[in-house]
């Protein structure tokens, strides 16, 4: 199954996309915030250009596990997204993603580098913990629903 993942920002959403029986990830693209309709119509075209079939947004839980104002903003801002697409959201736990990211991106080639952003990078871990868990159901996901 194809996923679509998005590391959402106050300024910025970063992309990547997926493909659930491999377990491999790519960093996307980097959206920079406008609206919710203009967010959401670049959102729709990557869907569709990536034939993806389900959608995972990173959730940044706090450390004592608890969804604090942040983590709360997002949480809303997922929903309404995904009620704009017409979609379910998966919401995943993106604590140390971005830590992740840059150090993956600091340790790679410098042209990979200049042509990744953080921000996709970011989804992209946010993208391989989910699946990663998949193959280990013991770690609850954070759905529309908790």
């Amino acid at each position: 199954m194809r996923f679509l993942c998005l590391d959402i920002g106050e300024r910025r959403i970063g992309v990547a996309s997926g493909e659930s029986c491999l377990g491999i990830t790519t960093p996307l693209e980097t959206i920079r915030r406008r609206s919710l309709p203009q967010d959401c119509a670049a959102i729709q075209r990557l869907f569709a250009e990536q034939e993806a079939e389900a959608l995972v947004v990173g959730l940044p839980v706090s450390l004592d596990g608890a969804l604090h104002q942040q983590g709360r903003r997002v949480q809303q801002e997922g929903e309404k997204l995904g009620e704009a697409l017409g979609m379910s959201v998966i919401f995943w736990d993106e604590r140390f993603s971005t830590v992740i990211a840059e150090e993956r991106l600091r340790e790679s080639p410098t042209a990979v580098r200049r042509k990744t952003s953080l921000d996709a990078a970011a989804a992209a871990v946010i993208l391989e913990s989910y699946f990663a868990a998949q193959q280990d159901t013991a770690k609850p996901a954070y759905t529309q629903d908790s």
